[in-house]
């Protein structure tokens, strides 16, 4: 209950404000998760193997393209050709 009290008042917040909050940040967690897992139920893997396969081999659309050198500097070091 501490650590509560803690973050709440580091919230600048009330503790009602506080936990209604939490309860609705789960509640999309499980309508989010129930959504994807009937999205999923539904999903044919045929189909799926189909669009995997195809996967490069089709153009960019105009405006799509990656200019060259688009990867050079990252953060951890990476160049173009190591991700390719």
């Amino acid at each position: 209950m501490d650590e509560l009290k803690k973050e709440v008042t580091r919230e600048a917040t009330s503790l009602n404000q506080f936990i209604v909050v939490a309860v609705a940040r789960r509640l999309a967690e499980l309508r989010t998760m129930r959504y994807f897992e009937e999205r999923g139920s539904q999903a044919n893997p045929d189909d799926f193997m189909k669009v995997v396969a195809m996967a490069g081999s089709i153009a960019p659309r105009e405006g799509d393209e990656v200019s060259d050198g688009w990867l050079d500097g990252l953060a951890d070091g990476k160049s173009a050709q190591a991700i390719k």
